[in-house]
């Protein structure tokens, strides 16, 4: 079962039962000597199983909790290549959007100044979206009112849409295990902005344009 935080509900490894414990979120608590050795005697057991999304995230479990690396498995979060028509109305706009919880973690604050800047620069020719929810929603919100073109518009179920209608992808945060919001837009093509951290640098090389 995925787990929110990283650390909650390790007494799931001593049952009698198959287990895969999978960790999409940056640990940032240590484990006592207790924990690390009760988590590595069941690790041991075949039908137990930690899982990771990237290979910071797998140092980032070592590093924190002091435990063998052999115990921890990367098994990288994967989307499928999306065929579709480029909307030719898009290229003379510079559309940039966001996934992703409107947590101080994602880094709202740093997109709302970024699109300040760039709308200075490009006035009518730019647009940020944000799509997400999160503790710091309204103050977002009431935020980009003072921003032309910028929008916070809550969660979204279709997301494709606007994948589609999107040239730019770009990803602030200030920690991210993975993010698989940057593989949903690479996997429509879509150049993607991301901070040099985490497991992002493992999914965006920098300067290479597979889209073209």
């Amino acid at each position: 079962f995925p787990v929110t935080i990283p650390g909650r509900y390790l007494t799931i490894f001593q049952f009698p039962i198959r287990v895969k414990y999978i960790i999409h979120s940056e640990i940032k608590i240590n484990l006592s000597l207790i924990q690390r050795v009760y988590l590595e005697t069941f690790l041991k057991k075949q039908n137990k199983l930690l899982i990771v999304v990237s290979d910071f995230s797998k140092q980032n479990v070592i590093d924190k909790w002091k435990i063998n690396k052999n115990v921890v498995i990367v098994i990288r979060n994967y989307v499928e290549k999306v065929q579709y028509i480029v909307n030719q109305e898009i290229l003379d706009t510079l559309n940039v959007l966001t996934i992703g919880n409107v947590e101080l973690y994602k880094n709202p604050f740093f997109f709302t100044e970024v699109a300040k800047y760039f709308n200075k620069k490009y006035k009518n020719n730019i647009s940020f979206t944000w799509i997400g929810s999160g503790s710091l929603y309204e103050e977002c919100i009431l935020l980009s009112k003072k921003i032309s073109n910028v929008h916070f518009i809550g969660e979204r179920q279709n997301v494709a849409s606007y994948f589609k209608n999107t040239n730019t992808y770009f990803q602030p945060s200030l920690s991210e295990t993975q993010g698989i919001a940057v593989l949903e837009a690479l996997s429509f093509s879509i150049p993607c902005v991301v901070s040099r951290l985490g497991g992002l640098v493992e999914s965006v090389i920098n300067d290479y344009r597979d889209w073209e």
